[in-house]
């Protein structure tokens, strides 16, 4: 056999190719008696080897021009090569375009702009973005809309789609209108914080300022708008709750501060928040529930102190607002899903604050940290359903 195989070598898609649009690469090769192997070659780099057609081989690549070849072989080592030579194919991939400025309250668009458009986490943003939102239901607590609203204003953030940003636009225009709030303070807490981070992920200032100046004056009254059921109001419950309750309304607090760029109200949520960690020289000031849980029930906190012992047992790290939730102290300790919601609040502060130079993480001998791990590896409580981000967060930081 003298005969080498033809091969054909090409890729997709052709034109329109960024750094995050998957090139592939296909060779498809016959020979008279049969093909035995066959090889693309990338800048020079050997990356795909089959051992029938089609040979498949899909990638991201770098900015620039990238050179491609394939090989073919049968069982006598006839060789054939596409382009014929030395030649090769080329494909160009162009940079995207730069992202708006911006530090970002939760992510800036820089930071979203390096990240990948493939994957779990991406197909996951992606997948709810692009259902259809809702109206905004501020006043309940378990009103999905407020997490169709970011994820759109992320993968807007990311590919620049204006269909994304029309969605988020018409879900901040629905909080414009929606009258005097009528509801609890946790709810506003749990639902208002991803609306003011979607406004700045879409760049609201500059796309549409006059719709931006009506959303800055609604949600500043919602910081203040009477709340029934407890608390009078958002602040009220930050400054008041050192549970689950105060810890989301702190979050959305923060998101609202940071957005207005209330400097002076960030402060003192800041100031709240240490408190809430332990350090009651900072705030002191939250109506506690049964202290069992507590170091010093005379001197309360919201998270134990490093080093806390009870009856021989750790208790350094919990945060007994929520832990007596299921009951008074008593080993091994009782669960309760309130130690993860309380901490989805504080993780958010945590986040914002760390962002406007705030060294959060690590106020308290990193209060945040203790409290997972007290859960983990004392309680035997780990995060499980809506709060198995957490973990991921605090190992991040």
């Amino acid at each position: 056999d003298t005969t080498a195989p033809s091969v054909s070598v090409s890729h997709s898609p052709t034109s329109s190719i960024q750094a995050s649009t998957s090139v592939t690469i296909t060779a498809t090769a016959t020979d008279n008696v049969g093909v035995s192997n066959i090889e693309i070659l990338v800048d020079g780099l050997l990356k795909k080897i089959c051992t029938s057609s089609p040979c498949i081989h899909p990638s991201t690549y770098s900015d620039g021009a990238h050179n491609y070849y394939a090989t073919a072989k049968d069982a006598a080592n006839n060789l054939g090569r596409d382009p014929a030579g030395s030649g090769t194919k080329s494909f160009t991939v162009s940079a995207a375009p730069p992202p708006p400025s911006g530090s970002g309250i939760w992510i800036s668009r820089q930071e979203i702009a390096a990240l990948p458009m493939s994957g779990s986490g991406w197909n996951n943003v992606k997948s709810a973005a692009d259902g259809s939102c809702g109206t905004p239901n501020l006043a309940n607590q378990d009103d999905p809309t407020n997490v169709c609203v970011m994820a759109k204003a992320l993968v807007y953030a990311r590919t620049g789609q204006e269909s994304y940003r029309s969605g988020v636009v018409a879900a901040l225009r629905s909080i414009v209108n929606s009258g005097t709030y009528s509801g609890r303070a946790l709810a506003l807490g749990r639902e208002l914080i991803a609306y003011p981070i979607a406004a700045d992920l879409i760049d609201l200032k500059t796309y549409d300022p006059a719709l931006d100046s009506q959303f800055r004056n609604k949600i500043k009254q919602l910081l203040t708008t009477s709340t029934s059921g407890g608390p009078s109001s958002l602040i009220n419950c930050h400054e008041d709750r050192p549970n689950n309750w105060g810890n989301h309304c702190g979050g959305s607090r923060i998101a609202v501060d940071l957005y207005l760029g209330d400097t002076a109200d960030l402060q003192r949520a800041a100031q709240v928040f240490k408190g809430w960690l332990g350090d009651r020289s900072s705030y002191a000031g939250f109506a506690y529930g049964d202290l069992s849980w507590q170091c010093n029930p005379s001197a309360p906190v919201g998270v134990n102190p490093k080093g806390c012992i009870k009856s021989g047992h750790s208790i350094d790290g919990v945060l007994p607002d929520d832990q007596r939730r299921c009951g008074g102290f008593s080993w091994p300790p009782c669960h309760t899903g309130y130690n993860w919601e309380g901490l989805q609040g504080v993780i958010a502060q945590a986040v914002m604050l760390n962002r406007a130079g705030y060294d959060a993480w690590n106020w308290q001998d990193k209060a945040l940290l203790r409290a997972v791990q007290w859960l983990h590896t004392e309680s035997n409580d780990p995060a499980g359903s809506d709060d198995t981000w957490a973990p991921h967060v605090i190992n991040y930081y």
